[in-house]
């Protein structure tokens, strides 16, 4: 399988701290893949630079196409679109205000149109709210708009940064399991957590971060079960992970 992401070398400093320290990364076309790591780790700066939000040094290409150095908006043109931690929604606008500004990048109506009905099958109560205004909606449903808004721009790749960050468990639960549907829907997915666990349970691969270096990485399905990875991220053993 082709890669819709391919990243050697990655580097990120702010003034003299490095805070991504030359790693590779990799993100299979139409697979889900976690960056795991206490906070810290580097893996929001991999993101913000992927996005080019922040300046970074190394290669990075997206379906073949050399995007480092590209801003922000150029990015998000070839169809890598971001949610943000902390979901950054247009507060004072509606549902679908907010949604609509999600489909800047889209010219065709009848897109516009079929990416609307995509993410009312996800969020169906996205449809029924779309007059209420967004800062009125829960923390959990903030994170859903969020998520609805990039998938209006047509993504070829979405990437997820902290999407479970303080949302009550059955919210996370929800999720994760709509992330796995997106990618099921072909959308190839990367995603920054730090809930380990439940980020394993969907993902196909997985690396692990750790003061800016990647430090562990292999298929979810084989980390999940990683005595190291269990003790130091997980916090639990593995028959409560069965």
């Amino acid at each position: 399988m082709a890669n819709a992401l391919d990243i050697k070398g990655l580097t990120v400093k702010y003034g003299y701290v490095t805070a991504v320290k030359g790693i590779d990364l990799e993100v299979a076309s139409g697979g889900l893949v976690a960056l795991l790591g206490a906070n810290g780790a580097g893996k929001s700066s991999v993101l913000k630079a992927i996005s080019g939000a922040v300046s970074a040094t190394g290669e990075m290409r997206f379906f073949g196409d050399k995007i480092m150095g590209l801003i922000s908006n150029k990015i998000t043109k070839k169809g890598l679109l971001s949610v943000p931690e902390g979901r950054q929604i247009f507060r004072d606008l509606t549902v679908e205000e907010n949604l609509r500004t999600g489909a800047f990048t889209v010219k065709n109506k009848a897109e516009i149109a079929a990416n609307f009905e995509r993410v009312y099958s996800y969020f169906p109560f996205l449809k029924e709210r779309g007059k209420q205004i967004g800062q009125t909606l829960s923390g959990g449903e903030q994170q859903m708009l969020a998520m609805g808004r990039a998938l209006m721009g047509s993504p070829k790749m979405l990437i997820l940064d902290e999407p479970s960050l303080g949302l009550a468990p059955l919210i996370v639960k929800q999720i994760f399991e709509i992330v796995e549907q997106i990618r099921n829907d072909g959308t190839t997915v990367l995603m920054v957590e730090q809930n380990a666990l439940g980020a394993l349970k969907i993902a196909d691969y997985a690396y692990v971060m750790e003061l800016g270096a990647v430090i562990m990485q292999g298929k979810a399905a084989e980390l999940i079960k990683d005595p190291k990875l269990i003790d130091a991220y997980l916090g639990k053993n593995e028959e409560e992970i069965k």
